[in-house]
């Protein structure tokens, strides 16, 4: 049976939005997701910086040795109403910088945006240090390709990685592993519990409802798999 996933709207500033994502999986307790949505017209990246130093502080109590991090970038090329793009050309995707960066530690997610069109930016160097630190161990589904387009394009340097498919490959414990693997179905192999959720087969990037928000579904799927990717790391790096 698919889980439930809703999302609740909880704060709403001039800077960002604070989201709580429920996952109900079969038989078992909620699971609360908090998400901080951080946009790209927004000045402010003091609760991003506050963020990252919230996460510290929970690795430290949780007495681990690095700061597992999962990552799921994404561009709005592929998703409806997302605009007018050169990039949703036929074949020309794939080449479009990402927009959006999805990060999870526990229960905690960012969703950081950022805009390739605006190449004076400058974005928090908190984030930046976190990510390039090799103290931190970023995860993630095809995570390669990602890390090296996010170095090209934004200059974000990631030392430290690990793709969950190849690293599940490696337990030899879990049966085939396909190229295409979701984070719900290796969640279920690797997790051992039902994960599967019904996603929609088109999703919206911007929230019809409210102008230049992303939509409730990319906020709450996109939570969903961060904190799935999280969680398989974590199971897949135990010494």
């Amino acid at each position: 049976m698919a889980m439930e996933v809703s999302l609740q709207h909880e704060i709403d500033t001039d800077d960002d939005m604070l989201y709580l994502t429920t996952i109900r999986p079969a038989n078992k307790k909620p699971i609360i997701l908090e998400t901080l949505w951080h946009g790209i017209d927004y000045p402010n990246d003091s609760l991003v910086i506050d963020w990252i130093s919230k996460i510290k502080k929970f690795q430290e109590k949780k007495k681990q040795k690095n700061l597992i991090l999962s990552l799921f970038p994404d561009r709005k090329a592929q998703y409806k109403n997302s605009g007018f793009s050169y990039y949703d050309c036929k074949g020309q995707v794939s080449k479009a910088p990402f927009e959006l960066l999805q990060l999870c530690f526990d229960n905690h997610c960012l969703f950081y945006e950022f805009e390739h069109y605006y190449p004076h930016k400058k974005y928090p160097l908190a984030l930046w240090k976190c990510l390039s630190d090799n103290k931190t161990i970023v995860v993630g589904l095809g995570i390669e390709d990602a890390v090296k387009k996010l170095e090209k394009d934004y200059n974000i340097k990631i030392s430290n990685w690990v793709d969950l498919r190849d690293k599940a490959r490696e337990k030899a414990t879990f049966g085939e592993i396909a190229n295409n693997c979701s984070a719900e179905k290796l969640a279920n192999k690797v997790l051992g519990d039902e994960w599967d959720v019904n996603k929609p087969a088109t999703m919206e990037w911007w929230n019809p409802e409210v102008k230049w928000f992303l939509s409730d579904d990319n906020v709450k799927f996109g939570s969903l798999d961060s904190f799935l990717a999280y969680r398989i790391g974590v199971e897949l790096l135990k010494d």
